[in-house]
């Protein structure tokens, strides 16, 4: 069979993408668009900014001038003079024509004695009957009457002209108030005036967003406030969920504020019309593209996906997930180097497995065969004194340490039998009882039915033996209480000895000790051993928990798995 011409899949891609190139084109063009769109919108909000600024100050100088004419008015010796006579005269009339003849802001200027009755209509058309927002004007006056007051209404004249704004201040003599002078401003004025700057909406609203102007009657809603279709909040500028450009400005002399909104609906239909229309292209494009490529792509990705499957397998601890891929690309090659790959790791897994298995066995039979020579000198010495005094004894002591002498040093098992362990337990005690007399008792607490549990050979031994060499008080009878029993399916060894104790800090450091991979030094090296044999047989979770009180004594808990053995008592006959 001829064999088939390596083809790299970087080749094959590289063809695709090349012919392709259709798409990166529309792609560009797209962002292209979009830039269009984020250049108009830019121009709109900077435009929007431009004539929010110049509205502002516009309206600021027009306001500003009005306060002051009015203020003027409210001083004007005259006028203060005839209001008291109750009578204005047509000298006066002229001086205060002349004074708000030169008002940029057009409005008209009625001026009401102390009854609250109109007594001129300088440059003003007559108000209607249904003004109600009138006596508005005059408690405002009344409450503030050293200053001048913008109220924000509707009010409407004889001849159809309408105000929503009025500028007025009471007028006084002596403290007493004996008139008022009001100028209500042009509403038609201020729209030629304003609409002029923009074709945008214009609203222009007092500190308590009442509206005094508006461009546009949709954004006033029933209470004469803008209403729900705008959001308006303190911010400078915002874009408005209904799509529109906002600028806020405020008119600092008269507490106004005018808020400049555009208009974004073109563009943002524009853009819209425009990537619907990309969008329909570059499905017309990616159906004719799948055509072309379905055989590169198909194969392709099956290969990929197999990778992908068998790495996923390989996470899930499944190391017989092989790849078989026959592509003659890359990757092939990747499904190959896998194969070995995982070939390998079950090798050294295997090997490590192996390696750690001796090495936690030679570790446990180590710990073992270290039996405390202290002990059997001691007991030797003993023994030497002894046979000198009572054969028969003697005899009991020699029975007693080469059953644990042979028990120590036999390699059948790690484990044994609780009957077998406590056998030679209550040899290790005898031997002890011997050599202490009466001033050592002890004392076990074992059912039947826990007999035949498994546990680590020797395991109370080191515990037994470290009590006596840290615990005993020659004064006192040293006793040692042996408890066994089974809990919530775990084997607990409880022993117990009234010796001297420890301190807390003496505690601290032995728990310490226990705790350490590695001891470093010889001193309490049974409990040590005891704690290491029990992890390394049956892990973390089962160990040595010792609690101890100066002059009170010393409490060693062993916690071990429930594991039964049989045939106990040939064992021990054994």
């Amino acid at each position: 069979m001829k064999k088939r011409e390596f083809i790299s899949f970087k080749e094959q891609m590289k063809k695709t993408l090349i012919f392709y190139s259709l798409i990166p084109l529309l792609l560009i063009t797209f962002m292209g668009y979009c830039s269009v769109y984020l250049t108009n919108y830019l121009v709109i909000k900077k435009e929007n900014q431009e004539v929010s600024k110049i509205l502002s100050k516009k309206i600021d100088i027009m306001v500003s001038e009005a306060f002051e004419k009015i203020d003027i008015l409210s001083k004007n010796e005259k006028i203060i003079e005839e209001l008291v006579n109750k009578k204005i005269t047509s000298i006066t009339y002229q001086e205060i024509y002349n004074i708000i003849n030169n008002i940029e802001l057009e409005g008209n200027l009625i001026i009401f004695d102390k009854n609250k009755n109109s007594c001129t209509n300088i440059k003003s058309k007559k108000l209607t009957s249904r003004n109600v927002f009138n006596s508005m004007i005059f408690t405002r006056m009344d409450n503030n009457s050293n200053n001048i007051v913008g109220v924000t209404g509707k009010f409407y004249f004889l001849d159809g002209e309408e105000s929503d704004y009025c500028i007025c201040k009471a007028i006084k003599k002596n403290g007493e108030i004996i008139g008022y002078v009001a100028y209500y401003l042009s509403d038609s004025f201020l729209k030629e005036t304003i609409g002029k700057y923009s074709q945008n909406t214009i609203i222009l609203v007092d500190k308590y967003n009442n509206i005094i102007m508006t461009t546009n009657e949709s954004f006033r809603n029933g209470i004469n406030k803008i209403g729900k279709k705008l959001q308006i909040s303190e911010n400078f500028s915002k874009i408005d969920e209904n799509r529109y450009f906002i600028s806020q400005r405020k008119i600092y002399y008269s507490n106004m504020s005018i808020y400049c909104i555009s208009s974004l609906d073109y563009i943002i239909k524009s853009f819209f019309n425009t990537f619907i229309y990309s969008i329909f292209v570059l499905f017309i494009l990616t159906f004719i593209m799948a055509k072309v490529v379905r055989r590169v792509a198909i194969n392709k990705t099956k290969a990929m996906e197999e990778i992908i499957s068998g790495i996923e397998k390989l996470k899930k601890g499944d190391l017989n997930a092989k790849l078989i891929i026959n592509s003659n690309d890359e990757f092939q090659i990747i499904a190959d180097s896998y194969n070995k790959m995982l070939e390998s790791i079950k090798e050294l897994i295997e090997k490590n497995k192996e390696e750690t298995e001796h090495s936690i066995i030679s570790e446990i039979k180590q710990l073992e065969s270290q039996f405390n020579p202290h002990f059997l000198f001691n007991t030797l010495e003993m023994l030497r004194y002894t046979i000198k005094t009572d054969i028969s004894k003697a005899n009991k002591i020699i029975l007693n340490i080469s059953s644990i002498l042979r028990f120590s040093i036999e390699n059948k098992s790690s484990e044994v039998t609780m009957a077998r362990n406590m056998f030679y337990i209550k040899n290790y005690l005898e031997i002890q009882k011997f050599r202490f007399g009466e001033k050592f008792q002890y004392e076990i607490n074992m059912k039947e039915e826990l007999n035949d549990i498994l546990s680590p050979k020797l395991i109370m031994q080191p515990i037994i033996e470290n009590s006596i060499k840290y615990g005993f008080i020659q004064e006192k009878t040293f006793k040692i209480n042996i408890f066994i029993k089974e809990i919530r399916n775990n084997l607990i060894i409880i022993i117990y000895n009234n010796g001297k104790g420890m301190t807390k800090n003496e505690l601290y450091l032995v728990r310490e000790k226990l705790n350490k991979e590695k001891l470093e030094t010889k001193e309490h090296i049974g409990l040590y051993n005891v704690q290491r044999r029990i992890q390394l047989m049956y892990g973390k979770n089962y160990k040595l928990i010792i609690k101890s009180i100066l002059n009170k004594g010393t409490f060693v808990k062993i916690i071990l798995p429930i594991s039964k053995g049989e045939n106990y008592d040939k064992d021990i006959n054994s």
